[in-house]
């Protein structure tokens, strides 16, 4: 009797264990997305003269892992493009009303002066939980240029089959060697290409 009592008191107690271990597993990894990277990006912008208008424009993308999980890194999109002086192409559509944004899109389609994609195999480029990284691009810039808009974007690996990652845009003025943007880090978003 007494061995009856405790085997059915040890199997109520692994049942417990077990539903509270699922339980545990759901709100955690399920609910809090724990199984998804979080990231911060920012942006370091240096620029040099290479004469004859030509400019020499270095950005650093850092990474941050802000997550608890690994974060796996595949592709880096860097695209710089041209705000001032306002390229001819676009003064026309800045002149007319009631404005050369479309209504569907929310930014100016300003010309690409440059972009880079940089590919690593999954598992080359990985950042651990707390640490972080950089990528650099160089890119030679034809000016006269005073202001750039550099955008970047890290696809994030754990979202399969979907465009999502972290994206940033930094407006820079080449005047003052200093962005012009109100923040230069952002946890998450998503692109579109």
């Amino acid at each position: 009797m007494v061995l009856e009592w405790t085997s059915s008191v040890r199997d109520l107690v692994q049942t417990a264990a077990l539903v509270i271990a699922g339980i545990w597993t759901y709100l955690l990894f399920i609910r809090g997305r724990q199984r998804f990277p979080r990231a911060s990006v920012t942006h370091r912008i240096e620029h040099s003269s290479l004469g004859h208008e030509r400019i020499l424009l270095s950005v650093t993308i850092g990474l941050s892992n802000q997550g608890v999980i690994l974060l796996g890194v595949t592709e880096a999109l860097l695209r710089i493009q041209q705000v001032s002086p306002v390229p001819d192409e676009m003064r026309g559509s800045i002149e007319q009303q009631p404005g050369p944004v479309e209504s569907e899109d929310l930014e100016l389609p300003w010309p690409v002066v440059g972009e880079k994609t940089r590919h690593w195999p999954k598992g080359e480029f990985e950042i651990e939980p707390g640490e972080a990284d950089e990528v650099r691009f160089d890119f030679v810039i034809d000016g006269p240029v005073d202001t750039l808009r550099v955008y970047s974007y890290i696809r994030n690996v754990k979202k399969r089959g979907r465009e999502i990652g972290w994206q940033l845009t930094t407006t820079y003025n080449l005047g003052t060697n200093e962005p012009n943007e109100r923040t230069v880090e952002k946890l998450s978003g998503k692109e579109r290409r």
